[in-house]
């Protein structure tokens, strides 16, 4: 006789089998994938959501590009920047998901669209919030990108050499954990700075390759309680602004807006 079922992994079951395969859950949750089958009748999974009795594996209810994050370029570098700062990570059921004020939703809808997902954008207490299930899409941004599961406090530079992957990163990043915003000196006359804030060790990777590479000079990194930031002065972000702005990606209007007519 097997082990009884916990309810953590009733639980499990319940949210993951028909997301991820009978042969994912079995491994997961170290049992037999024959286990997993008779524990699918017996919570009567399949009445309910009308998966087959017989069925061992399956479908996924949504579809999508599971190889979008594979191999890096400017248009993957950009949403990995964007989660790096303003997404999560679940390792136990390969869950990635991005939760923005209602007045983002269409960025998220532009995701949707780049990653080809057929899913839903939810509502959750006010907010839009898009969540995929996908093992390859949690690993690949883990091997590429360095994302992680509670990354806040620890989180590394991806695995990028090429400028153009890296700058398309930056925007992503900025899109997600910066801002850009309009100071006006004692002439009155206006500039567009940024900031981004993160760990040490992205707040230095980005400092030291954006001076290198756009032979720009950037402030000392400021320690802000756990967080470090970054700023970036009119000249400096100009310069930034002229390499990136006709990279095809897909800025987060309400703060690139400012840059119109520059």
């Amino acid at each position: 006789m097997g082990k009884r079922w916990t309810e953590q992994e009733n639980n499990y079951l319940k949210e993951n089998y028909e997301i991820i395969s009978y042969k994912e859950i079995s491994s997961k949750l170290e049992r037999t994938v024959e286990s997993v089958v008779n524990q699918v009748r017996k919570l009567s999974l399949y009445n309910k959501r009308g998966i087959g009795k017989n069925k061992l594996s399956h479908k996924r209810r949504y579809n999508i590009n599971e190889n979008f994050f594979e191999t890096p370029n400017v248009l993957n570098c950009y949403w990995a920047g964007f989660l790096a700062a303003d997404g999560n990570v679940r390792e136990r059921d390969y869950r990635t998901y991005i939760c923005l004020q209602m007045g983002d939703k269409e960025h998220l809808n532009k995701l949707k669209r780049d990653i080809e997902y057929s899913g839903d954008i939810k509502n959750y207490s006010g907010a839009a919030v898009l969540s995929i299930s996908s093992r390859k899409i949690y690993e690949d941004l883990r091997k590429n990108f360095n994302i992680i599961p509670k990354k806040s406090l620890i989180l590394q530079p991806p695995k990028l050499n090429d400028i153009d992957l890296i700058l398309s990163f930056f925007v992503g990043y900025l899109d997600g954990d910066g801002t850009i915003y309009k100071t006006i000196n004692k002439d009155k006359y206006q500039y567009i700075n940024s900031a981004i804030i993160g760990t040490k060790e992205m707040m230095s990777w980005f400092k030291e390759i954006l001076e290198k590479e756009l032979n720009i000079v950037l402030p000392k990194i400021q320690k802000q309680k756990n967080v470090y930031k970054l700023c970036f002065n009119g000249k400096t972000f100009t310069s930034i602004f002229n390499r990136i702005k006709d990279y095809k990606i897909p800025k987060l209007e309400r703060k690139w807006s400012l840059m119109n007519g520059t």
